[in-house]
């Protein structure tokens, strides 16, 4: 199981090892057969499949850049709370550590709840 934590991990990053050859002969006959695939595939769909397609897809790649406003402002408040504890401290002291205490056990409450 894994514990709470207050700010989101990154993704691990994928590597790709490319070969180390070049077989020119081989890059040429692929190269060919994916050009008159297409070709073959435009005759046969028509103009109106090939602009529908574009359309859509340009729909789609911003539709992926949108992020959940609900980790932001888990962020936030965080980044409020241990602001205000440290101000709570330096005024008042041992107080801070018990808002301090407060906050986190809401803050985990929330997470399990699933509020956050």
């Amino acid at each position: 199981m894994r514990l709470p934590s207050l700010f989101k991990t990154p993704k691990h990053q994928q590597f790709h090892i490319k070969p180390r050859y070049y077989d020119p002969v081989k890059e040429y006959v692929e190269e060919r057969r994916r050009v008159v695939a297409s070709q073959m595939k435009e005759e046969a769909d028509g103009d109106k499949d090939r602009y529908s397609a574009n359309i859509r897809a340009g729909f789609d790649r911003s539709r992926g850049k949108a992020t959940s406003p609900k980790a932001g402002m888990a962020q936030g408040l965080m980044v409020v709370g241990l602001t205000v504890t440290m101000a709570i401290y330096w005024f008042y002291g041992d107080w801070a550590l018990y808002f301090f205490g407060i906050f986190i056990a809401a803050y985990i409450y929330m997470k399990v709840k699933g509020s956050l």
